[in-house]
């Protein structure tokens, strides 16, 4: 098992312009079989995986890129409470 910092770039939506933040998370990188398992407990959901550590650090990049993005409820199906 490794224990690593991960360091990635965002968008910041505080501010209007397309300006950079950098976030630094402690990241945990454990190989099963063939496969490198990546998550994060700072980001709780982050989990990807990789056939090599750095495929899966660049995995775990994106899922947090992912996880950054606004989700469109009404995308999803989800019933009007209503």
């Amino acid at each position: 098992m490794l224990r690593l910092f991960v360091a990635f770039a965002f968008a910041n939506p505080e501010r209007k312009t397309q300006e950079l933040k950098t976030m630094k998370i402690r990241a945990t990188f454990v190989k099963d079989g063939k496969w490198w398992m990546a998550w994060t407990e700072d980001v709780p959901g982050a989990l990807t995986q990789g056939v090599t550590l750095e495929e899966a650090r660049g995995n775990l990049i994106d899922a947090l890129h992912l996880m950054q993005e606004p989700v469109d409820l009404t995308q999803l199906g989800v019933p009007d409470p209503k």
